[in-house]
Order: structure tokens, then C-alpha cells, then sequence
């Protein structure tokens, strides 16, 4: 199920398993930023072939992005800060995220430092 490179395969993969376990997966995963599970899933088939070292290189790019991405803050919000659980992700759906959004976690640029 969870072998898919596609997070749309994978939930139709659990929807179609229809156990307890799959099901109750997929509404988790649904509850979940759409760009957190596109980056995610896109880490983790990246990372298959690569060195620890690599792969920790990797997330520490992919945390620094993540934080200056509105979703962050926007969960944030939602679980910590007003409770109320009720994200407004950027992007509503996996699919409304885009492959550009997704890829640019990856950059192997290091990011500027803004003090201002």
C-alpha cells in the first residue's frame, strides 16, 4: 500500500484495502497538509537511495523551507495556538499542490539569511 510513489495512489491503495487500519489511515492522512505529505512522500523516495549523511543534509534543507512556508505557521495555529483544528492550508488538496511547490523543498542552494 504505502510502496506507491504517489500519495494519491497510496490512499487509493488504502481505500481499496478497506481494513480498519486502512481506513482509519486514510482519514488521517487526509487531515494532513497536502504539501507536507507531497514533500514527505517525495523525501522518502528521494532518500531511498542516498547516505545517512545525504539524507540528514536533505531534511535540514527541507525544516528551513518548510519554515518560511505558510503551513507551518498555519498548523501551528491550529493545534497549538487557538485549538480550534481547523487548518486553511495553502492548498486545499494533494492535487491542487504543484510539482514546482514540491521540488522547490529539495533546492540544494542554501538559503539566505534575512536579519532584517
Amino acid at each position: 500500500m504505502f510502496s506507491r510513489n504517489v500519495v494519491l495512489e497510496i490512499l487509493a491503495s488504502l481505500e481499496k484495502d478497506g481494513s480498519d487500519f486502512a481506513l482509519d489511515t486514510v482519514k488521517t492522512l487526509r487531515a494532513m497538509c497536502p504539501v507536507s505529505l507531497r514533500v514527505t512522500r517525495e523525501a522518502l523516495r528521494r532518500g531511498h537511495a542516498m547516505s545517512l549523511a545525504d539524507c540528514l543534509k536533505m531534511e535540514y534543507g527541507m525544516t528551513q523551507r518548510f519554515m518560511r512556508h505558510s503551513d507551518f505557521y498555519e498548523g501551528v495555529r491550529a493545534i497549538l495556538v487557538d485549538k480550534d483544528r481547523s487548518p486553511k492550508w495553502s492548498n486545499r488538496s494533494l492535487e491542487e499542490v504543484p510539482d514546482e511547490l514540491v521540488g522547490s523543498f529539495f533546492d540544494p542552494q542554501p538559503l539566505k539569511l534575512d536579519l532584517n
